[in-house]
């Protein structure tokens, strides 16, 4: 899910760190100094959920949302205008795994009903034939990322996949090509069923046939993490 927006930017990353700590649980922060004539105190625990509402904390006169802060201390960046999301929908699991970025358009949509009711033509995901195109934007490299699989539900899978290894090292993230029409890189279809296979130094290495695409895929990943190939 996406959080709502702070209409104004972050304190300074080091400002941050002077005042907080993400908890062990990484489900909040925890105040590093007492704040004189306030009733914050070094050691408070500021939880992102509430019983009540998510989690805000004041700085400096301000109210941010603490999952904000949680990303900047977590990527040393101000989320800015963009929206923090939970990929797995867990608004307390704020492991920096978890986290991404998103925009405010689909704040609506990932909190429509069981997050599956959205349509084909909403922002990131599209139908292109009998497959589903997905994207997200790389700023770094001031291009979008694509990828395709046959469902829907497995396009939003690997956008998420995507966007959390684009978030753990931006600097150094490499987007996936487009893949082919079986809807997964390095699967191709012989006849009615499905090899996967990928050629490395020189060497092909191919899977077993399989009678899904998305086991052929399943193969052929293990094989290249077997071999320390990125996936």
């Amino acid at each position: 899910m996406y959080s709502s927006n702070s209409p104004k930017p972050l304190p300074s990353i080091t400002t941050l760190k002077s005042l907080f700590k993400i908890s062990d649980d990484q489900q909040g922060i925890i105040r590093l100094c007492s704040i004189a004539g306030t009733r914050a105190k070094a050691g408070d625990f500021t939880p992102t959920v509430r019983k009540v509402g998510r989690g805000t904390i004041m700085v400096d006169g301000t109210n941010f949302l603490v999952e904000r802060i949680i990303y900047a201390l977590h990527y040393e960046v101000d989320p800015g205008s963009q929206c923090v999301r939970h990929l797995n929908d867990d608004p307390t699991d704020n492991s920096k795994s978890n986290l991404a970025l998103g925009s405010q358009r689909n704040n609506s949509v990932d909190n429509s009903l069981n997050n599956l009711g959205r349509s084909i033509d909403d922002i990131n995901i599209s139908q292109d034939g009998h497959s589903f195109k997905g994207r997200f934007y790389v700023k770094e490299l001031d291009r979008y990322a694509t990828v395709s699989a046959t469902t829907k539900e497995h396009c939003r899978e690997r956008i998420d996949a995507e966007m959390a290894k684009y978030n753990s090292d931006p600097s150094n993230y490499i987007p996936p090509c487009l893949t082919n029409s079986t809807g997964f890189k390095w699967v191709t279809m012989e006849g009615s069923r499905f090899r996967g296979g990928f050629t490395h130094k020189g060497q092909r290495t191919t899977t077993a046939l399989f009678d899904t695409p998305q086991k052929a895929s399943l193969s052929v990943i293990a094989m290249r993490l077997s071999k320390g190939l990125p996936t």
